[in-house]
């Protein structure tokens, strides 16, 4: 309950308990005693002005009914007498005695007690009226609200509606272009695959005659000839060798299998790649440096031919008296991260996404031979185990390339026996 309510209570309960208080005794006055009428004279005139003063006396001191008493006898008196000027002050006295009286009776504790309790009902009926007012205007409010919240929510569900309809249509046109694209990519995969795969043969041949034209005819050929001889040849392996990658690069490309892995010993990997690259380290007088490898989860061939591509290029890419290759790892979020840095001639970084894509070459084919596939493939091999590759690199400061594998514990495959 509110502090107004219990206030308006307790005023209510004061003015109920108000006439139930005991009023003021009304003070006594005391009235000069006359003489009894009927003893001081035989005389009616003498009894009569006697009553008349007798009843003056208690009118003055509030005593209306012994007033009145007097008055009534006097008049009876003046009746029998036929005095009509008495008679007619007697009844003026008489009813102003009477009006007096009604409004005596008129401020009675239960006419005042009628009074106030008639306020009192008049007084919760109003403050009835005006909270039901109040109440009628607040629910009047709150519906308006909801009214207009219904509204925005209907608004904003057909919205919703048009925004779901509108993205059904443009995802279901996204999936007819994906479709058309995977499928114009897997035409555009088989045919690289099909005109590489076809066009060694000729090669081959050419490959062939050249050889023996050289074996048959090499005396009879003047040094020019012998260099456009060279020439072809040398253009027929390069040929060769980058129909291979572009078989290599369609094959990753058009996999679509789950990978064979196993748990590879990198450590021994690495090793077993510095035997298989030794003529290109000795030409190099290149100094290798491993530090420990963990085991990873990977198919063996694919780390091979990671680290083959890593190496040679820091391997090719250098031209210090002395070059150096370092081969590290360390564990970061979950992830082994193996890096393989140089101190060679280091790249442009603003190649640094270029150098990850087919047939891009930084320099040209005369300086560095190679086909500029090579980290293609290195990127294509790691992104089917969720990985990453980058480079970090200053001109004239070597490169620091990095891949990620997934590092899974060794306890956490079966031994296989």
């Amino acid at each position: 309950m509110r502090i107004t309510d219990s206030v308006f209570l307790l005023l209510v309960c004061c003015l109920l308990l108000l006439p139930q208080l005991p009023l003021a005794a009304k003070p006594h006055h005391s009235i000069p005693l006359l003489r009894d009428p009927y003893e001081a004279s035989h005389d009616q005139e003498e009894k009569n002005a006697l009553l008349l003063q007798l009843g003056d006396r208690y009118a003055q001191h509030q005593e209306n009914q012994l007033a009145l008493q007097q008055y009534e006898l006097a008049l009876a008196n003046v009746r029998q007498q036929a005095d009509p000027q008495m008679e007619q002050l007697l009844l003026a006295k008489i009813g102003s005695l009477y009006l007096k009286n009604d409004f005596n009776a008129s401020s009675t504790p239960l006419f005042r007690s009628g009074i106030l309790l008639l306020l009192i009902l008049i007084g919760l009926l109003t403050l009835a009226f005006f909270r039901e007012q109040k109440r009628r205007r607040h629910l009047f409010t709150m519906a308006s609200q909801s009214q207009r919240q219904l509204r925005e929510v209907e608004a904003a569900y057909q919205f919703q509606l048009s925004h779901n309809r509108q993205l059904r249509s443009e995802g279901e046109a996204t999936r007819q272009a994906f479709e058309q694209l995977e499928k114009s990519n897997e035409e555009l995969r088989g045919f690289a695959y099909m005109a590489a795969h076809d066009l060694k043969e000729p090669l081959r041949t050419i490959g062939s005659y050249a050889g023996l034209i050289r074996r048959r005819y090499r005396q009879q050929l003047d040094e020019d000839g012998q260099q456009f001889l060279g020439f072809i040849t040398d253009g027929i392996g390069r040929m060769h060798n980058m129909l291979s990658e572009v078989l290599n690069y369609s094959g990753l490309m058009a996999t679509k299998e789950l990978i064979a892995v196993e748990w590879v010993d990198t450590q021994a990997l690495v090793k077993e790649l510095q035997q298989n690259l030794h003529q290109q380290i000795t030409d190099k007088g290149a100094t290798i440096i491993v530090e420990d490898l963990p085991p990873v989860m990977a198919d063996p061939n694919h780390l091979r031919q990671i680290f083959q591509n890593l190496v040679s290029n820091a391997l090719k890419y250098n031209d210090n008296e002395k070059p150096t290759v370092l081969i590290d790892c360390r564990r970061k979020d979950g992830q082994y991260v193996f890096g393989v840095h140089d101190n060679g001639i280091g790249l442009d970084m603003s190649f640094k996404e270029k150098i990850f894509e087919a047939f891009q070459r930084l320099h040209g084919k005369q300086r560095y031979e190679g086909t500029g596939i090579g980290l293609a493939i290195c990127k294509k091999l790691i992104e089917q185990y969720e990985g990453n590759i980058w480079v970090e690199s200053e001109i004239g400061q070597g490169s620091r390339f990095f891949f990620s594998l997934p590092a899974l514990a060794v306890e956490a495959v079966p031994a296989t026996a």
